[in-house]
């Protein structure tokens, strides 16, 4: 069962020797985050460069071209695929080196297929399309726990809410802790000034029945402390501190009471009773026309004012966490709003970077992400361009290459050797493949034939009609002394073959070394220069004619010491 693709890498070099170095580096950093252990990992960039070493000088011959490179990685293996469009290679008839062979020879070079396939756990070559792959793969050599994803482990929109919701949670917890000190103060206050009010309302209306020792005082105390149930007692005594009213122990009624010490009245400082509850104790004295007329003693419950700071401090966490939750709502709604177009962003640029440079980022309103996003379109664009053009001059160059040998094959390897005559020859091509050409025919065993011809059409083109002029050339020009025959005859022989828009201008010179004579014809051709060294003059002789076109007959005598020369550029 195969495994899922995790990862797929393109990436594209001049196949250069000094970019071997940046292939190195690359896929190093592509295999970062593949199950490869060091070693594994340096075969691999041994074998990648031995690979693209070949391309280079076996391939391309040195000459201009691209390297591709395609890297897969799966869970358990990468795959590699190096592309070439130069010449292909017999991979299935390749052999095994004999080491001991290379050893007692001496022998250098000659051993990278065998380095590729003892570094590399499968190794296979196609050619198709004009394209050449080299396909390797090596298989993982250590456990899956290796990180595959070092880069998306936590997206920026994840971290922007983990930061904001940090923040925001720090900032209210900040809130919470200060006003939760003031809401225990304010507890505190609104506590003892609702028992003091309440012990004033109490005191103000018993004055006239402290004073008659009224059995009705009993029942007001009384129905007073059920209705305050945060006071735990109330005791009212007279000014001789005798009991006239106890509700919780009213036989001691007339008794004489034993009251705390001063200091532990009205200090809001709780004290424990004798069941170990904490109390505030307030001691109050009765007035009736401004006069004492006896106290009031008090006790209020510490826990009741404990229940209300509870309360008081629930209802502080309560809105506090609510305002947490509406800023962790507000956060993600609005990493949502702000994230999500880096994500596309994102997403965008990782299918693009996979090389589907038909990807196009979306690109909405007119803000700093849209901005972006129309940038790296153009770029894509123009990319994309590039890279079209990059197969295009690969193809030119390819196609220069092929004109480039059919035209050193055109070109004459050995001059003829005449008596009496010095030939010699320059070229020099204008551009890598130029469309000038010049030849030699043997007519008979005194008589040479010299050509110097320019075709309009450069490359494959040129070269090719070219060549059907060599032929055409030689093989009327066999025992024809007529430099003007022979042209017309090459016209009427190419006519239908060239097509619309290309032409050949030549110049042909028949040199008779017996006579000392030569015959020459142009189609259209620069004029021959002539020099006398008689006269120490230049003359620049020509006929009309059309390019291939026929013209008359010329001729003129060669004497001692003078010098020829035709030329094309």
């Amino acid at each position: 069962m195969a495994r899922k693709l995790v990862k797929e890498v393109f990436m594209t070099f001049p196949a250069a020797e000094d970019q071997l170095e940046d292939i190195r580096s690359n896929i190093r950093n592509v295999l970062s985050e593949a199950s490869l252990s060091d070693k594994s990992v340096n075969s691999v960039l041994l074998a990648i460069e031995e690979a693209c070493t070949n391309v280079i000088r076996h391939a391309y011959l040195y000459g201009p071209g691209v390297i591709r490179v395609k890297v897969k990685l799966y869970p358990d293996r990468v795959v590699f695929s190096i592309f070439d469009r130069g010449r292909k290679f017999d991979f299935d008839h390749s052999e095994v080196p004999d080491l001991d062979r290379y050893v007692r020879t001496g022998r250098k070079g000659g051993l990278g297929l065998y380095l590729i396939r003892k570094m590399m756990d499968s190794v296979d070559y196609f050619s198709r399309d004009d394209e050449n792959e080299l396909r390797m793969e090596k298989r993982s050599d250590i456990g899956p726990t290796r990180k595959l994803h070092p880069g998306k482990g936590i997206s920026i929109r994840v971290k922007f809410a983990l930061w904001a919701s940090l923040v925001i949670f720090a900032i209210v917890a900040g809130v919470y802790l200060y006003f939760q000190n003031q809401v225990r103060l304010n507890a505190e206050h609104r506590f003892f000034i609702s028992a003091e009010n309440g012990i004033n309302s109490f005191v103000s209306d018993i004055g006239d029945k402290t004073v008659l020792k009224d059995p009705d005082l009993f029942r007001a105390a009384d129905t007073w402390l059920r209705s305050n149930s945060d006071f735990s007692y109330v005791v009212v005594t007279d000014t001789t501190d005798i009991i006239v009213a106890n509700p919780l122990a009213s036989r001691e009624f007339l008794s004489p009471y034993t009251p705390r010490n001063e200091n532990a009245y009205n200090s809001r400082i709780a004290l424990p009773d004798s069941s170990g509850h904490k109390e505030f104790h307030y001691k109050t004295p009765v007035l009736m026309r401004e006069q004492v007329v006896g106290y009031a003693y008090f006790g209020l419950k510490e826990q009741s004012l404990l229940i209300d700071i509870s309360h008081a401090r629930r209802n502080l966490f309560l809105i506090s966490f609510i305002g947490l939750v509406i800023g962790f709502v507000a956060v993600f709604v609005l990493s949502n709003y702000f994230v999500k177009p880096i994500q596309k962003l994102t997403e965008g640029v990782m299918r693009i970077g996979e090389g589907n440079l038909d990807q196009s980022l979306p690109i909405e309103g007119a803000d700093e992400f849209s901005d972006i996003a129309r940038a790296f379109n153009e770029m894509t664009t123009k990319f994309k361009k590039a890279q079209v053009n990059v197969v295009e001059q690969e193809r030119l160059q390819k196609e220069m290459q092929v004109a480039q040998e059919i035209q050193h094959a055109l070109l004459p390897r050995h001059f003829p050797d005449i008596e009496g005559y010095d030939i010699s020859t320059v070229y020099r091509a204008a551009k890598d493949v130029g469309g000038d050409y010049f030849d030699f025919v043997q007519i008979d065993k005194d008589v040479l034939g010299i050509i110097v011809a320019d075709v309009s059409g450069k490359g494959v083109p040129g070269s090719l009609v070219m060549t059907m002029i060599r032929t055409a050339l030689r093989l009327e020009a066999r025992e024809n002394y007529s430099p003007t025959d022979i042209l017309g005859k090459v016209n009427h022989f190419v006519t239908d073959d060239v097509k619309r828009g290309m032409f050949i201008t030549i110049f042909f010179i028949t040199l008779d070394s017996a006579k000392r004579t030569i015959s020459y014809a142009s189609a259209g051709h620069n004029p021959m220069i002539l020099y006398r060294k008689d006269s120490d003059n230049c003359y620049f002789l020509n006929t009309r004619g059309m390019p291939l076109g026929i013209a008359l007959p010329d001729g003129v005598s060669f004497e001692d010491s003078g010098i020829l020369e035709t030329y094309t550029i």
